[in-house]
C-alpha cells in the first residue's frame, strides 16, 4: 500500500512501513512530529492497527449500571439550591458539581457535613470585671481539631447568655482562627468600638 494516496480511514493491506504485517489498519492525522509514515516530511500522517472496540453487557454490570441510572435521575431531580450543596465538595477535588454527586451517590456516602461548633467566650478586657477591650485571642481546646483544618469563624446570630438579643446584633466582629492539633487559636476584633461580656461565635471546619 502507497501512502502517497494521502487518505484517511479504515484499509486493508500491507503498509509500506517496516514491521507493519498485512491487516487491517487506520491512517489518520496527527501532531506534526508524531506521525510514522515514510515519505511524510511534516509527519503529521500515522498509521495504527485497527480496533474493534467492546460492548458488554453482562449480568453483573446490571447493579452498577441501574445505579448509576438512579444517580442520574436523582441528580436531575435536585432543586437548584440542592445541586449547588455540592460545589464546596467538588471542588476539593477537581469535580463539578455533577461529578461529586455522583461519586458519593454510586459510593452510598452522603453529603459531607462540615463540623460546626457554637461557644461562648468573654470579651471583657485584662483590666477585669466590666473593662472593655477591643481585640482578644483565644485558645480553645477540641480535639476534633487538627494543625492544617481549615477553619472559619463568626459572631453567632444568637445573644449570649445574660446578653439581650437587641443588643447582640448591634455588634460586629471580624473573626479568624487558625488550627493546631487539639485545638485552635481564636483572634476577634470588635468592629463597632471596645465590647465587654460574654458573645457567641461559631467556628466551621471544612
Amino acid at each position: 500500500m502507497k501512502t502517497h494516496l494521502q487518505i484517511t480511514g479504515i484499509l486493508t493491506g500491507t503498509p509500506d512501513i517496516p514491521a507493519k504485517p498485512h491487516g487491517k489498519y487506520v491512517y489518520q492525522k496527527t501532531k506534526a512530529g508524531l506521525g510514522n509514515i515514510p515519505g511524510d516530511k511534516t509527519r503529521r500522517k500515522q498509521c495504527r492497527v485497527w480496533t474493534r472496540g467492546t460492548y458488554s453487557n453482562t449480568a453483573a454490570q446490571q447493579p452498577f449500571r441501574a445505579r448509576f441510572a438512579a444517580g442520574v435521575t436523582t441528580w436531575h431531580a435536585l432543586n437548584p439550591s440542592e445541586k449547588e450543596l455540592w460545589r464546596k465538595p467538588g471542588a476539593k477535588l477537581h469535580l463539578n458539581r455533577f461529578q461529586a454527586f455522583m461519586r458519593y451517590y454510586l459510593r452510598s456516602e452522603p453529603l459531607p457535613e462540615a463540623y460546626r461548633m457554637e461557644i461562648e467566650l468573654d470579651m471583657t478586657g485584662s483590666s477585669g470585671a466590666g473593662s472593655p477591650t477591643i481585640s482578644k485571642s483565644f485558645e480553645i481546646v477540641d480535639a476534633n481539631i487538627v494543625a492544617g483544618n481549615l477553619l472559619t469563624m463568626a459572631h453567632s446570630a444568637r445573644a449570649a447568655t445574660g446578653r439581650a438579643q437587641d443588643e447582640n446584633e448591634m455588634d460586629s466582629f471580624a473573626c479568624r482562627a487558625v488550627a493546631y492539633d487539639g485545638g485552635l487559636t481564636a483572634y476577634i476584633d470588635a468592629l463597632a468600638g471596645p465590647v465587654a461580656g460574654l458573645y457567641r461565635f461559631i467556628y466551621t471546619k471544612e
